[in-house]
């Protein structure tokens, strides 16, 4: 079956959205076109924190504030909205992976392979890297208690140069990895969307596979499960240059 042509009204459109988003403070983890075969259509698909911070419904009615007041000649119905950790974007982020914002590119993807996903057309204006290309990353790491079915977080720095895992400090914990020649092979936990309730603090925790340095997967193991030790703030991953 032919595939319809993105065209550059569609492209223009997209950027311009893109960017008044981040004008108006909207995170934007991911930005592309998707073509969808059963619809032959494209499809805007802008992968946000919003949509599990504050619900699907604010990040489209941001969305669609911005399209009427920027007069942006794009359909709502053609914008689809997701978590930072679909699938797709998560491969992109790592495989395919761009600068965050402002950063908006436009690179062509045809019947490609993005790590174990198969995009049969799309078009990325961005893809924000998980993990930059060099410099100490400190985040939270995350071991689970089976006995008292919690999860223990832990402070973490990892080390990376030139985008290889050259090493994981674990505060109070001797992580395993294996040394290779170009980096390390190890399996990561690291504490994600962190809530603090009045009895209980809660999370999620991805699973980050890196292989010969380089990181391979990210998988959500778990979601809202009790943390113990969890930072006082959600620790995200902050990277300081080498």
């Amino acid at each position: 079956m032919d595939q319809t042509p993105l065209v550059d009204r569609d492209i223009g459109a997209g950027r311009r959205l893109i960017e008044a988003l981040d004008r108006a403070g909207v995170p934007l983890t991911a930005a592309l076109w998707k073509y969808i075969p059963e619809e032959r259509d494209w499809r805007l698909v802008l992968a946000s924190s919003w949509v599990r911070e504050r619900g699907p419904r604010k990040a489209y009615e941001a969305v669609q504030e911005l399209l009427r007041t920027d007069g942006i000649d794009l359909a709502l119905h053609r914008v689809s909205v997701v978590e930072s950790d679909d699938h797709l974007v998560t491969e992109l982020r790592i495989f395919a992976g761009t600068d965050g914002a402002p950063f908006v590119g436009g690179t062509f993807l045809h019947g490609a392979m993005v790590g174990d996903a198969f995009v049969d057309a799309a078009y990325v204006y961005r893809a924000e890297r998980i993990i930059g290309q060099s410099g100490t990353v400190n985040l939270t790491a995350a071991t689970h208690d089976r006995a008292r079915k919690v999860w223990v977080a832990r402070l973490a720095k990892v080390t990376v140069d030139k985008g290889f895992f050259k090493t994981i400090e674990v505060e109070g914990f001797d992580w395993p990895q294996m040394q290779t020649r170009d980096g390390i092979n190890a399996h990561l936990g690291v504490l994600t969307n962190v809530s603090h309730r009045a009895d209980a603090t809660l999370g999620d925790v991805e699973r980050w596979t890196i292989r010969g340095g380089r990181l391979r997967g990210v998988d959500t193991v778990a979601k809202g499960v009790r943390v113990e030790n969890a930072p006082a703030a959600p620790r995200a991953a902050e990277q300081t240059p080498a």
